[in-house]
């Protein structure tokens, strides 16, 4: 199977790499599919946590319409010490 990436994930994911985050490509991919089976699954998310997670991402994209942005490493970090966070506290 042959995945192909924007340039812009294809840069996210190099990111990661060059800051040690993960140590592959694959690894990253497993993260990524980790993730998002677990926000497919119907009672990972309540209606409540769907609803602010979407109102958040509207949110960000009004930001980042105003010129609002932040850097990208620091929200990915951010991003990984938060799915860390969950993972510890909501481990099966």
């Amino acid at each position: 199977m042959t995945i192909e990436l924007t340039p812009k994930m294809e840069q996210q994911v190099q990111s990661m790499l060059n800051q040690g985050q993960y140590h592959s490509v694959d690894e990253v991919l497993a993260k990524a599919f980790f993730l998002l089976k677990e926000f497919d699954q119907p009672e990972a998310w309540t209606e409540a946590e769907k609803t602010q997670i979407r109102t958040s991402i509207e949110e960000g994209y009004q930001s980042a319409q105003r010129g609002e942005l932040h850097d990208v490493e620091e929200v990915f970090a951010e991003l990984e010490a938060e799915t860390k966070r969950w993972e510890c506290t909501n481990q099966k």
